[in-house]
């Protein structure tokens, strides 16, 4: 139930980050679409409009404005406002569950520290005497002895047992676990380390990608320019040359709204006339489309 719980809040968080990315466009074209048109010799005409019609009352094209500017921008605000109704209906249906795990959770731990209030104040035996440690000792709680080390780990009602060989034996157990988690742990870093230097060896990256286009004042037109051809995009990476470039591709999609939820910064590694950079871009809403402000295609040498 926790993990679910933590999936649906990381699900929440992209999906956050998913509805401010397309305001912020709709914003955006909204606002272009109702802004009056200022001409080349400086006087004002009509707004393009969302809804008003494109044509005059002849049945021509409306001269004073860009039709095919207004018609693209309308149709695009029509699927902004489809997929964000989408993204909230998700929003709200995550939302419920993650209210219900917590009250869930709330009312476990209401009844865990009721009862240990009750096991608190409930009248205690009388005190015993331990013939393992040779001392009157009294209960906790929880049924464990007070007063005598170790107590915490025996019982109050059977204070007679003899625990010694048993701790000798655990904590030879204990050892032998250390060991063992200490061996996999170093197999970990060796494997971590073999990964890492593969990943960072150019001589075996591949470009699968392309940079399209690049929008003006978004946040790829500082680091990324058109032709870029794409070695790896955070993790993402291509060894393989029989791997098509179209299969990377949704996963440069996700791990850029991972970023933008988390605000982390992708690094990225592309060829630039002939050279390798590496530069670092953080996905973020922009008054614009998507995320990074570009367009990135499938790249075939």
């Amino acid at each position: 139930m926790e993990e679910d719980n933590m999936n649906n809040k990381k699900e929440l968080s992209s999906l956050d980050v998913k509805r401010k990315s397309l305001e912020m466009e709709a914003e955006a074209i909204v606002s272009e679409l109702t802004s009056p048109i200022i001409s080349e010799d400086g006087k004002q005409k009509n707004c393009m409009g969302i809804d008003t019609p494109l044509i005059d009352a002849d049945g021509y094209p409306r001269s004073d404005i860009d039709v095919f500017r207004a018609r693209t921008l309308r149709s695009r605000l029509a699927v902004i406002r489809t997929d964000h109704s989408t993204i909230m209906k998700k929003i709200e249906t995550l939302l419920v569950l993650v209210t219900q795990n917590t009250n869930n959770r709330t009312t476990i731990s209401k009844k865990e520290d009721e009862e240990e209030v009750k096991a608190r104040r409930a009248e205690k035996p009388k005190p015993k005497f331990d013939t393992q440690t040779g001392k009157w000792v009294v209960m906790n709680w929880d049924g464990s002895i007070a007063g005598v080390q170790g107590g915490d780990k025996r019982s109050f009602y059977n204070n007679t047992a003899t625990t010694v060989a048993n701790d000798n034996t655990n904590k030879s157990t204990n050892a032998e676990q250390q060991d063992n988690d200490e061996t996999v742990m170093a197999g970990a870093f060796q494997n971590l380390s073999t990964t890492t230097n593969s990943v960072v060896d150019s001589s075996k990256r591949i470009p699968f990608a392309r940079v399209n286009s690049v929008a003006p004042n978004s946040p790829s037109s500082l680091v990324l320019e058109k032709d870029d051809l794409i070695l790896q995009f955070g993790t993402v990476t291509k060894t393989d040359p029989t791997i098509s470039g179209n299969n990377l591709l949704p996963e440069i999609g996700t791990l850029v709204v991972q970023a933008a939820a988390s605000n982390d910064s992708i690094e990225i590694h592309l060829l630039r006339q002939q050279q390798t950079n590496i530069v670092s871009l953080t996905p973020q809403p922009w008054h614009g489309r998507g995320l990074l402000g570009c367009h990135i295609v499938n790249y075939e040498e």
